[in-house]
């Protein structure tokens, strides 16, 4: 009697569906996004050569030598309130999101661009809201 009971409610689950397909894709960007403000507000800004960036950036890091954060004024400051958005889809291969933080109190908001042309998720460009900018900075030109 067991049995028959234990059909008819797999049968029944299975009818409703599988709870995977029931749940909302996993937005890479933003966790791309939310693990890189976890390290700042952390204390411990990423390596820039660490970071999921295309390879066009990767090479330029490589041969430059970079001064100064595109994300903080200061690295050694703690980002505070660090808020991640939700990816904003460009098109089904390019994707937007931004962060929203405090540092020592005045606000401060950075846009990350991504890519998956090739594959994974990549980050093609960061962007400060006070003009600073990944690429600026690896002097390549921005894209619009």
């Amino acid at each position: 009697m067991k049995r028959p009971v234990l059909a008819l409610l797999l049968a029944g689950f299975t009818a409703l569906g599988a709870p995977a397909q029931a749940q909302e894709p996993r937005d890479e960007p933003r966790e791309i996004v939310r693990r890189i403000a976890w390290r700042y507000t952390h204390g411990q800004p990423p390596d820039p050569a660490r970071l999921p960036l295309v390879d066009r950036l990767l090479a330029a890091l490589a041969r430059a030598d970079i001064d100064g954060d595109v994300v903080m004024r200061n690295p050694a400051n703690r980002m505070e309130q660090a808020e991640t958005g939700w990816s904003q889809r460009i098109d089904h291969q390019r994707a937007r999101v931004l962060l929203r933080f405090r540092e020592k109190g005045a606000p401060g908001e950075v846009e990350f661009l991504f890519d998956r042309a090739s594959g994974p998720w990549l980050i093609t460009e960061i962007r400060n809201r006070d003009g600073r900018s990944l690429r600026k900075l690896l002097q390549i030109p921005t894209l619009p």
